[in-house]
């Protein structure tokens, strides 16, 4: 079998006016959530087409239950960017990732 490692992808869309908002909140986000335990590491990629910027971030942990214990205190990408005004819409997908 594999190594795995338990994490979570959020995709989100935003219009390109409103990055700075969006990269100020996910650079603190990611602050935060790097100290929470268990957490292995956290990306964020994000590209412009347009004046739209399509992004993605990738929280990996060390166990499935730390995983789980983090997603069900709320404190995820999507939850973030649902709370911004107004919210922006993200999908959070819980994954393996392999290497």
């Amino acid at each position: 079998m594999p190594l795995t490692f338990p994490s979570v992808l959020t995709t989100f869309s935003t219009p390109l006016e409103r990055w700075d908002e969006v990269f100020h909140l996910m650079s603190a986000w990611r602050a935060v959530v790097t100290e929470f335990p268990g957490c292995q590491s956290v990306y964020v990629f994000a590209s412009a087409d347009g004046g739209t910027v399509e992004g993605q971030v990738l929280v990996n942990w060390d166990t499935a239950s730390e995983r789980d214990a983090w997603l069900a205190n709320g404190y995820t990408a999507a939850s973030m960017l649902a709370d911004l005004n107004p919210p922006l819409t993200a999908h959070a997908t819980s994954v393996e990732r392999i290497f």
